[in-house]
């Protein structure tokens, strides 16, 4: 995070520094994970598609539109020159809508299971970000509620999807493994993304908006190439056994 903060105007030894230190400790935590009889992550889960598939739905989810909603109120707030009623209310539209969504989930007779629904959902997604694209100074805040709107039904779905995939994708005697992997997976997406879509909207752009637009366009693009990378980390056919 610090390497990304200190990167926005340039690239210096010192987030250069950081980075790479990032990097060696990932691979040093793999290392060890590898060795050690207890671990926190057993890496050879991510050998099959269905655990595969969840880690990076969590991930993409919270490089994207967990990012996006987070600067909502800034936006609001700053770019848009709304109140502070109005700027917490657009993300209750989002988080709202996601929670009856993922409770809603439950009446679906057919089962969605497997990578394919965590793509779909993730598409729609993009799409909900992308209908926030476009924004001026003049806007009004609420002209992001269709955006708001669509990516919470989306993200509803997924919170449900990714939560039952995590758990039904590992051995029985590891669900809460797979429960905290996936949950780890989605806040440091979460961290990795708010981060650099603060960079890149506070420093594209003549205004707030004009970055909003161009970070919620890498944000939706992210979505995008996530839902790919879901589908074709669902394309082995290799499973768990149960």
């Amino acid at each position: 995070m610090c390497a990304l903060t200190l990167g926005r105007n340039g690239i210096h030894p010192t987030p250069v520094v950081l980075g790479i230190t990032g990097l060696l400790a990932l691979v040093g935590f793999g290392v060890v994970e590898a060795r050690v009889r207890d671990p926190l992550v057993e890496l050879r889960l991510l050998r099959h598609q269905r655990f595969r598939a969840a880690t990076i739905g969590s991930f993409v989810l919270g490089t994207g539109v967990i990012a996006t909603v987070s600067f909502v109120p800034t936006l609001a707030q700053t770019g848009l020159n709304a109140g502070i009623w109005p700027a917490s209310l657009l993300v209750v539209v989002w988080s709202g809508t996601s929670v009856v969504t993922a409770f809603l989930s439950r009446l679906v007779r057919h089962p969605m299971t497997g990578p394919v629904p965590i793509a779909v959902a993730l598409v729609v997604v993009a799409v909900g970000q992308a209908l926030g694209f476009g924004v001026t100074t003049e806007s009004s805040p609420w002209r992001l509620v269709p955006s708001l709107f669509v990516a919470g039904v989306a993200t509803g779905l997924l919170n449900a999807l990714l939560g039952r995939e995590a758990v039904a994708s590992v051995h029985a005697d590891r669900a809460a493994m797979g429960s905290g992997a996936n949950n780890t997976a989605r806040y440091f997406g979460a961290a990795v993304g708010i981060t650099s879509f603060v960079v890149v909207a506070t420093h594209a752009g003549d205004d707030l908006a004009a970055g909003w637009n161009v970070a919620i366009a890498m944000s939706a693009s992210i979505s995008l190439v996530g839902a790919g990378a879901v589908a074709l980390a669902g394309r082995s056919s290799r499973h768990p056994r149960h």
